[in-house]
Order: structure tokens, then C-alpha cells, then sequence
């Protein structure tokens, strides 16, 4: 493989025109589908939100989907997506142009919430690096090093994205990416050709795990044949400059919210509530040192649903767990506040963000995308009272829609044909865009079992 200098390291030729794109953190958010109509108002919207929620109970788990790829998205959301308002403090209850926003990541599904700048960078590389090119590690409090470094007054994560250090499952995913590469070097790569490694098997992975379970894929697979035209056309608007969907981050890829559960078993020892009020109830959130029972075995998270210990994600359908009306609001003290301009509930931020950036309906991107809509039968909305609910049939939130197109269609157990498309454009756009990528070059792993997180979780633990 050819290979060039980079800062005093070697850096194969497929990965050195990659690490320069990855620089220009300032990428745009635009819209991939023409916009127009009637942009629901935040009264209704916050009615909607009133009808769901949910129970977990074993009638909704998914038949297919574990538990882990919950989070493996939110692991990948944030690789691909930080969205800032530029020049303004964000709320939710005012509505700003697309031109506002900007992606303080790149959407080429290269692990920079992992890797940060890399050992090549000065200042940051040194924190995330020993000089051998190996991740620094964090120890939990009984000396296994399944946690991320922290800082050891404050236990701050010192990590690329501290997103990642939300709750203690995208914790210890991140740490096994970390590990992964630590692995790769122990196997004899130097830094650069393991950082190129981890990334083959994680876009791999993607693709023909997180994806095959996720999307339908007749839909990716014509994604794939034509080239992403919906993305092309996107960056094309901006003169070939990468672009984040709008359609994507804001509506179709928080999909996964209706895939958490109340609680999870991290091991056959400990479980625990994914968030609590209550602070004398031990729940997952993260933002603090790892205890020797919150390491995870992954075989709770990763593999066959229903069979050996393998904790099922609930289905894809708009009602959400309880748990996710408790988050805290950003820059809010008290916990328990609640706002339009930064509501508790996951499920209205999620409904009030997509009005604030004016998406289109669901009914529109059906549309635009050549499918046949739900019909106002199929919506699930006469529970809505009117006026709202009459309303809400003519211009369907396109969250909403989405989760509501995948329990119609797909009984749950995958997203339908709008939510699939959105997000098979962004993932084959985003790499089809890269100077690298496995979807150019058709790498695949030596190794088939490192294609899949329970492969690539065995490998990195056995």
C-alpha cells in the first residue's frame, strides 16, 4: 500500500486525503428534499407529544434488532453529526433558516469522536495517545480498562466527542473502538495502518450489520446502483462541499429513540434504569468513573435476539419509553424544569427541532421520493383531538412519520420506505463523497466475523 508523511507518521495514501477533509469542521445543513407547506405550530405539536408514550413490555421488543445497535446509532450519529446555531442560543420554540446550523463533524463515517485531530495533532494527540499510537485507556475502580480516560478531579471524559460519555453503554462502545485499534497495533500495525483498519471494519460493519438490520434493502441496494442521487444532488447545490440532510439528522435518524428501553441488564449481575430522577436510584447515565459492575458483557447487547442472554431494542413505532420524558434540560440547573425553548421530553425536542428547521411533512417526502403516502387511515392521528389531529394528518411530522411508516410497513422491525431512503442517501452519500471509503473500494474484512458488532465486540474482549 502506498503511504506518505504526515507530521512525522506514516499515513497510508488511502487515509492521508481523508485526514485532510476532516479539518474543515464547518460543514453545511441543508435540505435534500424541496421544502414547502404548512409547518405544524408548537401547541399542536405539544399535544401530539402527549399520546407517545409507552410501557416496555415484552409485546413491543423487536423480533431482530439487539439491544447494542440502539446505541451503536447514537455512537454513529455522533461521528456524523454536532449541530451548532451559529451567532445564536439555540431554541427550540423559534424557528432559524438552514444556513443558521453547522456540522461540527464530517459525514464520512471516519471515527473522528474517536480520534479527535490523531496522535498527528499537537496538544489534543498527546491526550488522547500514548507515543506508541495506542488509545489511552480508562480504568474502572476495580482496574479493568473498559472505561475512557478521564480526568481525575473532575472525571471529565477525555475523549474526542463527549457525547459519548452520555450514558455507560455509548461509553463502553466507544471504548471498544478503542480497543479495537489498541488491538490492531498489538497485531503489528503501526497507528496509521490500525486507524485505517478500525475504519474499514466499522464502515463495513455499517453497511452490512447496522444497516441490513435497519433499513430495508431494496431500497439500499438502489440507493447503492444509483449513486445516491438525492445526495449527489445535495452537495451538488453546494458546489461538491459534503452536506448533513436536514431530513436526516433531524427526523429520520432519531429513529433509535423509539428503540430504547426503561432499563437494561449490563451483565448477569447489574441492571439498571437508562435514566432516573431519583438520585438515590442507580441508573446509566454516564459523566462519571465506570464501577467494575457497570462493565458490560456484550453478549447482552450483541447477536441473535432470543437467543442466550441477548436483550431485544423495543420496535420502531412513535410510542417512547417513560424514560425518555426525564432528560435534562441543557444549561437548566434544576432538573425538573421544563420549557418550549428546551423541553424534558425527548420526543417533543425531537418534534419542536424539525418545526424550528421548517421540514417538510411526511406525505411531501413520500412524494418527492416517488412512494405512495401512508393514508390518513394509517397515521395513527384520530387520537389527536381536533382541531390538531385534522391538522396533523394533512402535514404529518416527518419524525412522526417515519416511526409510524415503519410500524404500517414493517411491523416494527425495520424502518419503512421514506424513513430507509433518508437514511441509505446519507450513509452511501457520505461515503461515496470521502476520498476513502469501503463502498469505493470494496474492502472487505479478512476475518468475516469482524463485518459485525457481536464479531468485533468478541474480538476485542477475547
Amino acid at each position: 500500500m502506498a503511504s506518505v508523511m504526515q507530521h512525522g507518521i506514516v499515513v497510508p495514501e488511502a487515509l492521508a486525503d481523508h485526514l485532510k477533509m476532516k479539518l474543515n469542521r464547518e460543514g453545511p445543513f441543508d435540505y435534500m428534499i424541496e421544502q414547502g407547506g404548512v409547518i405544524p405550530n408548537l401547541e399542536d405539536l405539544t399535544l401530539l407529544e402527549t399520546f407517545l408514550r409507552d410501557s416496555v413490555g415484552a409485546e413491543n421488543d423487536s423480533r431482530s434488532i439487539p439491544a447494542g445497535f440502539t446505541f451503536l446509532g447514537q455512537f454513529i450519529d455522533h461521528d456524523i453529526t454536532l449541530m451548532e446555531l451559529k451567532m445564536n442560543q439555540d431554541d427550540l420554540s423559534r424557528r432559524f433558516p438552514a444556513k443558521a446550523f453547522v456540522n461540527r463533524r464530517t459525514p464520512f463515517f471516519e471515527l473522528d469522536s474517536v480520534y479527535g485531530l490523531g496522535l498527528e495533532a499537537q496538544g489534543s494527540g498527546e491526550i488522547l495517545f500514548h507515543p506508541d499510537g495506542k488509545f489511552r485507556l480508562g480504568t474502572d475502580t476495580g482496574g479493568i480498562e473498559q472505561d475512557v480516560p478521564r480526568d481525575a478531579e473532575t472525571e471529565r471524559a477525555l475523549i474526542g466527542d463527549p457525547r459519548n460519555d452520555e450514558n455507560k453503554i455509548i461509553q463502553q462502545i466507544h471504548n471498544l473502538f478503542q480497543r479495537l485499534h489498541n488491538r490492531f497495533i498489538d497485531e503489528g500495525q503501526g497507528y496509521a495502518d490500525a486507524r485505517l483498519s478500525v475504519m474499514r471494519h466499522y464502515q463495513y460493519m455499517i453497511l452490512n450489520d447496522y444497516l441490513a438490520r435497519t433499513i430495508r434493502q431494496d431500497v439500499l441496494e438502489w440507493v447503492i446502483g444509483h449513486q445516491a442521487p438525492a445526495y449527489r444532488a445535495l452537495s451538488a447545490r453546494h458546489g461538491g462541499v459534503p452536506v448533513m440532510p436536514l431530513e436526516f439528522s433531524v427526523a429520520a435518524f432519531r429513529f433509535g429513540h423509539s428503540q430504547v428501553r426503561g432499563g437494561y441488564a449490563l451483565n448477569d449481575q447489574f441492571g439498571a434504569a437508562i435514566f432516573s430522577d431519583n438520585p438515590d436510584v442507580p441508573d446509566l447515565n454516564g459523566g462519571r468513573r465506570l464501577e467494575p459492575r457497570h462493565a458490560i458483557d456484550w453478549k447482552f447487547f450483541f447477536g441473535k435476539v432470543g437467543e442466550g442472554t441477548v436483550q431485544p431494542s423495543r420496535r420502531i413505532d412513535p410510542l417512547l419509553s417513560p424514560a425518555l420524558r426525564l432528560l435534562k434540560s441543557p444549561g437548566i440547573p434544576d432538573a425538573t424544569v421544563d420549557s418550549q425553548a428546551s423541553p424534558r421530553s425527548l420526543a417533543k425536542r425531537n418534534l419542536f427541532r424539525a418545526a424550528q428547521t421548517g421540514l417538510i411533512s411526511g406525505q411531501s417526502a413520500a412524494a418527492a421520493f416517488g412512494y405512495k403516502p401512508l393514508g390518513d387511515d394509517q397515521l395513527g392521528l384520530e387520537i389527536v383531538p381536533p382541531p390538531a389531529g385534522q391538522k396533523l394528518i394533512r402535514h404529518t411530522p416527518l419524525w412522526y412519520y417515519v416511526l409510524q411508516e415503519a410500524h404500517v410497513q414493517e411491523d416494527g422491525q425495520r424502518l419503512g420506505e421514506v424513513g430507509s431512503r433518508i437514511l441509505a442517501e446519507t450513509f452511501v452519500g457520505g461515503m461515496l463523497a470521502a476520498h476513502y471509503s469501503v463502498l469505493k473500494d470494496g474492502w472487505k474484512p479478512a476475518n468475516p466475523a469482524l463485518g459485525t458488532m457481536e464479531g468485533i465486540a468478541a474480538h476485542v474482549t477475547g
